[in-house]
């Protein structure tokens, strides 16, 4: 996974790109156009496992926590800003994004995440037709605007 971004790194990045290791070998060319984001378009790991956090520290722009209760939420990213701090980085570095996905939204629950430093909650919606998907987004619409 490593020697792939790197690939994708020096095909956004370098005039002519080239990369060699043990798992890829990307012979001298060039790629165009180059994502519009400098030095490259963000780089976003998910995965709650402390090496997961650790890729997040060492090559990550952002993380993202899949299906985590605002409890487990908050302990992933005290975990993740001490796992920074020894890479010599901070949480402001990363962008923290979350999918409550099927835990138990009210209030109190957006609030925890914001307040434990999501910086995007990303919310599920769904229906059977497209009535019952608008009374959805309506819903987590007034959620959202109550917090």
């Amino acid at each position: 996974m490593r020697s792939y971004l790197e690939v994708m790194r020096r095909l956004w990045c370098d005039e002519v790109s080239s990369f060699d290791d043990e798992f890829y070998h990307l012979p001298a060319c060039r790629q165009y156009p180059k994502p519009i984001q400098r030095p490259h378009p963000p780089v976003h790991f998910g995965g709650e496992s402390d090496p997961a956090l650790r890729r997040v520290a060492e090559i990550g722009q952002g993380w993202y926590g899949f299906n985590l209760t605002p409890e487990a939420f908050a302990q992933r990213v005290r975990r993740l800003g001490e796992i920074l701090d020894q890479s010599g980085r901070t949480l402001a570095d990363v962008q923290i994004s979350v999918s409550p996905y099927y835990q138990d939204l009210d209030e109190r629950a957006l609030a925890a995440y914001r307040d434990a430093g999501a910086d995007q909650i990303i919310l599920l919606a769904g229906g059977r037709d497209e009535s019952r998907f608008c009374r959805k987004l309506d819903q987590l619409d007034a959620l959202i605007a109550a917090v």
